[in-house]
């Protein structure tokens, strides 16, 4: 049965127009998305200068929070499952996770909590609380210096950050663990698992051999 990954679940749990529903229109449309690329054996790929930049200062990012918060945490490479998840978190130290984000430039850097706050990154959190077992997942945003190479026409006043206060460049936003959420969170995965199956049937259907 199909896994879900905890950065894509936000996508199964929008909530739908119809009390009777249980998936929402788009998140059927992303059981179709996973159909199709269950029964045709692919996996899209996903790439951008924001994500460029993202992955090539993760290290960076984890040593700037280290430095501020005095920590001395290592980037976590165990990938765990259950029944209705698989996911990698970036950070956890037996008692909250830490989820790594690389703010783009200074324009797009959350200045606050609820700036960081996202439907996207709250669902991602609460998908690793149940992975872990734990009871914290913590957002946490980090400002750092974009690399020549992908800064490209824009002002790089907006990019060369490192004279800021180091303390300055990290917001975070904690999420705490929801029993009521998760079991939302489970009843929406066995309804996609549902339409998932559905739509296998359908391209089946589709393509006799």
């Amino acid at each position: 049965m199909h896994k879900f990954r905890p950065h894509s679940l936000h996508r199964l749990m929008a909530r739908p127009r119809l009390k009777s529903e249980i998936l929402s229109e788009g998140a059927k449309a992303f059981c179709r998305e996973i159909a199709g690329q269950i029964a045709y054996g692919y996996q899209p790929s996903v790439t951008s200068k924001y994500l460029e930049k993202g992955l090539a200062l993760e290290d960076e990012a984890i040593a700037l929070y280290n430095h501020v918060f005095f920590t001395d945490l290592a980037k976590n490479t165990a990938r765990r499952e259950n029944t209705w998840l698989s996911g990698e978190c970036d950070l956890y130290d037996g008692q909250r996770i830490r989820d790594i984000k690389t703010a783009w430039s200074l324009a797009t850097f959350p200045k606050t909590s609820d700036d960081v706050h996202c439907t996207e990154y709250e669902w991602q959190m609460r998908a690793y609380m149940q992975l872990w077992d734990c009871d914290e997942a913590e957002v946490c945003y980090c400002l750092l210096d974009t690399p020549d190479d992908l800064i490209g026409h824009e002002d790089e006043a907006m990019h060369i950050v490192s004279e800021i206060p180091a303390h300055m460049r990290i917001t975070s936003k904690l999420y705490r663990r929801d029993p009521q959420l998760e079991r939302l969170m489970v009843e929406k995965i066995e309804a996609g698992w549902e339409c998932i199956a559905r739509e296998l049937k359908q391209i089946e259907a589709d393509h006799p051999a």
